[in-house]
């Protein structure tokens, strides 16, 4: 489905360009309005695909802040388990010695 967004998006991309080409070889005096509009292959089809596309991207920006949140958590407990292990290893050191 993003293949389909990515070729519908580089479809209007090059008919864009092509009408800025255009308008640009017109004469300098009477440039005529530039009009983009959807390419008359655009269905219902792709309209789904964008839409489902749309709805898969939400849901993932989702899991990738619950992702981070989770990931924030375990730094915060290794960083404590570490001085944990710091003083433990400190506590055993003063001993020995």
């Amino acid at each position: 489905m993003l293949l389909l967004l990515l070729l519908f998006a580089a479809d209007v991309n090059v008919y864009a360009a092509e009408m800025s080409a255009k308008a640009e070889q017109s004469s300098h005096h009477h440039r005529p309005k530039l009009i983009i509009q959807q390419p008359a292959h655009t269905t219902a089809v792709d309209t789904a695909a964008m839409t489902q596309l749309q709805r898969d991207n939400v849901e993932l920006n989702r899991q990738l802040h619950e992702h981070s949140d989770t990931v924030l958590a375990l730094r915060r407990d290794l960083a404590a388990a570490q001085a944990r292990l710091s003083d433990v290893t400190g506590m055993l050191f003063s001993r020995l010695c």
